[in-house]
Formats: C-alpha cells, structure tokens, sequence
C-alpha cells in the first residue's frame, strides 16, 4: 500500500469536512434545523433532531420546505412501535417508507405545525407504545439504512448518523427544501449556500460524513507518526463551502429554524 504525507489543500478539505459536520451537530444540540445536502441530485434537505422538535421548529420547516415532512428513523425503531414497510414504492426508488402515523394524545387533526412536533418528539420517545399513534396519519416514516452513510449515502442516513454524534434519539425531521427562485422546483447547488447565509444555518453535504466517518472509524491508521491514507470512495461536496462564522454569540431561540 502507497504511503503519503496529504498535501496541505487536503488537510484543508479535512478541516473544513470535519468542521461542517461539527457545526451541524451543534446546531442540532442547539434545537435548531440544518440543510444537508444531497450528493446523488444536488437537492437541499431541511433536517433538525426530532426528540427537540417544537411547534415553531415545524412551522419553518414546513414554510421553506416542500411540506412533505418526514420523520427519519431505523427499521428496528419502526417495528417496535408497530410501523410497517410499506409494501412497493415502484422500481428505482431508493428510499423506504413505513405508514404514516399521528399522536393521539395533544393533537388534532393531525396536520397543524403542532400536531405534527409532537408526532415528531413521540416518535423519538423511548417509552413511546404503538398504542400511542393512529395510522395512517400526516407524519411519513422514513426508513434509513442502519449502517448509516457508509451503507447508504442519502440525507436520512447522514441525519442520524448526526443525531447518533450527538448522542440524541435517532428519530429526525427531514423535509426537502424548496427553492425561492422557482417554487415549483427544489434548492440545489448555489442556492443551498445562499439560504444558509440568509438564515444562518448550518450546511453539510452527505459527503462530509462519508468521509467523517471513514476518518473516525479506522479508515485512517497513524504507524510510526506517518498517516497512512486508506483508499476512500470519491463525493461531490459542491454544495458545501469552506466554513465561515456564523453568529454563534446570538442564542438559538433568536434566529430562524430554531426551536423555542
């Protein structure tokens, strides 16, 4: 195997993959949503812990976002609360969904920024009973590989490979973000970055955990004060930026996708 030193533009791509990542998790610790963006079409998705989600979390979310909101979560996590698979989503489709599901307790109709924080902060529950939702409801279930990015590179598998960083339940908002350009398409490319200037959110490209994770779990060995660079697979982070500061002296609850 080729040894070699990384070249100093490189330990830069790793300082800023490294530092987006932790910016996401601070966010989401904070209360706040987060874009992640999607390597494979280049769409924006708007992401936030779901064990911290709250009524006006949901609202912002919903109003940059396509509105289908969906609550990210393991397979395990779906069957022990009763969730099951739907049966076919057709052929190419590379996401899984179980039935939809709403809170019997503290909601309404089901479908208000409310009801559907409140779905959200149930399902993350662990004491949560499948008694405790109606199916099918207003809040879609979606299914995530459970080895995370590395099994599958998509944005609910970086949103719970997050949340499992920040050592919250694995149970996220996901909701695709809308453009402002053209509301009839999604937020891709230059788009996501500006959105998060304006908003003061984190961004992190599926591809940022990729490579997170392949530098954190062994994929690089230090031997005799030399990094040995394991070969690793190859993302597009266009999306992403270097890191810049963002506002951090305000507090969460006085900007916007935060939860208060």
């Amino acid at each position: 195997m080729t040894k070699h030193r990384p070249s100093a533009a490189e330990l830069e791509h790793l300082r800023n993959t490294v530092g987006r990542v932790s910016d996401a998790v601070d966010s989401m610790l904070d209360g706040r949503a987060i874009v992640i963006a999607d390597d494979t079409d280049g769409v924006g998705y708007l992401a936030f812990a779901g064990s911290l989600a709250s009524d006006s979390l949901v609202a912002w979310t919903v109003r940059y976002g396509s509105g289908f909101l969906c609550a990210a979560m393991l397979p395990d996590r779906a069957r022990a609360l009763g969730l099951p698979l739907i049966a076919s989503m057709g052929p190419g489709i590379d996401r899984h969904y179980a039935v939809s599901v709403d809170a019997i307790e503290g909601t309404s109709t089901g479908i208000s920024a409310q009801d559907r924080a409140r779905t959200l902060a149930l399902l993350a529950d662990r004491h949560a009973h499948p008694d405790a939702f109606t199916r099918p409801g207003h809040l879609v279930v979606e299914l995530v590989a459970p080895g995370g990015v590395l099994d599958r590179p998509r944005p609910g598998e970086c949103l719970l490979d997050l949340l499992s960083i920040a050592e919250l339940p694995l149970v996220g908002g996901l909701c695709a973000l809308v453009s402002e350009r053209d509301s009839t398409a999604l937020a891709t490319g230059d788009e996501l970055r500006e959105f998060c200037d304006t908003h003061d959110t984190a961004l992190v490209c599926v591809g940022d955990m990729v490579t997170f994770r392949e530098l954190t779990e062994r994929r690089v060995v230090r031997v005799h004060a030399e990094i040995e660079w394991l070969p690793a697979r190859s993302y597009s982070t266009g999306s992403c930026v270097p890191r810049t500061a963002r506002s951090a002296s305000r507090p969460a609850s006085s900007v916007p996708g935060s939860a208060v």
